[in-house]
């Protein structure tokens, strides 16, 4: 290589966490500050560094932006086609694409109408899905608590079968044991009291 004196130095700019878009743009300003001939023949590493640190927040603010633009008017173009959509669902299809506020459309524009009527679609098509599985999983937890409930009611009666048996050997141990003490007693010749 013949950085600092004959060449500019060779630098590349990564990052995982930011998108290769805004990775590509830091990238292209970077070469241009290193083909910068106000520095030729200088230690150039640090100057880029810098540089570098200086401008990435703006750099990003300005992709995050930009970002938010392109979502906002592809947001506006959906909503512009499905009322579209809407507005000539009864007629032909064909027809209705053909034409927006009566000026014709090129191929590719139609293209785009047709892409956007089928994701609009496909948004009817998913809602009534979620509410199909909402009220499946509605139906699902109302069976599992009318289950939980008789299982409850079951368990219950066990329990208050098996205190009651319980309760039944308690007294017998009891009296078999009033039994022997008594035995025992009157054994030993003491009396009933």
């Amino acid at each position: 290589s013949h950085y600092p004196t004959l060449a500019p130095p060779r630098a590349l700019f990564t990052n995982p966490t930011l998108p290769p878009t805004l990775l590509r743009r830091i990238h292209t300003a970077l070469m241009r500050e290193t083909l910068d001939d106000s520095h030729a023949g200088e230690p150039a590493v640090f100057r880029l560094v810098e540089f570098v640190t200086e401008h990435i927040c703006g750099w990003q603010r300005e992709f995050v932006e930009e970002l938010e633009r392109q979502e906002h008017q592809a947001k506006a173009n959906a909503k512009a086609a499905s009322k579209l959509v809407t507005q000539n669902h009864t007629q032909n299809q064909n027809k209705s694409i053909k034409m927006v506020d009566n000026e014709p459309l090129g191929r590719r524009q139609r293209q785009k109408l047709k892409a956007t009527q089928k994701i609009y679609v496909n948004e009817e098509e998913e809602a009534r899905q979620t509410q199909k599985l909402a009220m499946k999983q509605s139906a699902r937890i109302a069976q599992t608590q009318q289950s939980n409930s008789i299982a409850n009611t079951r368990l219950t009666r066990a329990e208050k079968e098996m205190e009651k048996q319980n309760r039944g050997k308690l007294d017998e141990e009891a009296e078999q044991a009033a039994r022997a003490a008594l035995g025992k007693a009157l054994r030993e010749g003491k009396s009933v009291e």
